[in-house]
């Protein structure tokens, strides 16, 4: 097991699969970083890609601050630049999943230089500002109360495929509710974050 020292002083678990291109594999609230694997994205990618499965704090066998300030965005950002230096990386393509995207987008904003692409699946709501407070007042009892047993307990009426049992593993177990509790309560948490830059970034032309 490797680990870093973030610069508040969390420590930072991260493994590494395969040789080539340097990908970061971050994901959202809720999950560890061996979802990747269990998910069947690791071993292909791997084949072509120095991979870097990262638990972001909060989650899997990083440690798990409580309190917003301690897991505002701007933390999550300064976690990736410290990874990426202490791997001694100038630059390495970031792969963000779910929440993962708000921190994809934000660090390349932030750090052009460092990010050589940028890919986001599983999607963001796109919800006001108004209704991001409704969500959160709703959602945050009933994490504190239930701990991720309720959020995973509505994935299948949710979705139209069942979920695998894989995914439904993985999330929550290795994942401090407390840590999410503190990214909601941020002000810039969630919502929007870096969808302008997402607009005006220059693109490949080919």
């Amino acid at each position: 097991m490797t680990f870093l020292a973030a610069p508040d002083g969390t420590r930072l678990h991260y493994e590494i699969e395969g040789d080539g291109p340097p990908l970061i594999l971050h994901l959202g609230a809720g999950c560890d970083s061996e979802l990747w694997r269990a998910a069947g994205y690791l071993e292909p990618l791997a084949k072509n890609y120095r991979c870097v499965l990262f638990d972001h704090r909060g989650h899997g066998l990083s440690d798990k601050p409580r309190g917003a300030e301690a897991n505002h965005i701007n933390r999550y950002v300064a976690d990736v630049v410290a990874l990426l230096d202490h791997l001694s990386l100038e630059r390495a393509a970031f792969w963000g999943y779910s929440a993962g995207i708000s921190a994809g987008l934000k660090l390349a904003e932030e750090n052009p230089t460092r990010v050589s692409a940028l890919i986001g699946s599983g999607g963001e709501g796109r919800a006001t500002p108004d209704q991001l407070r409704e969500i959160v007042a709703r959602r945050v009892p009933e994490l504190r109360e239930h701990g991720w047993e309720k959020m995973l307990a509505r994935f299948d009426d949710q979705e139209p495929e069942p979920v695998p049992e894989w995914m439904k593993q993985r999330s929550g177990q290795p994942t401090s509710s407390s840590s999410s509790i503190g990214f909601w309560h941020c002000p810039t948490g969630t919502g929007t974050t870096g969808r302008r830059f997402l607009v005006s970034c220059r693109r490949p032309s080919s």
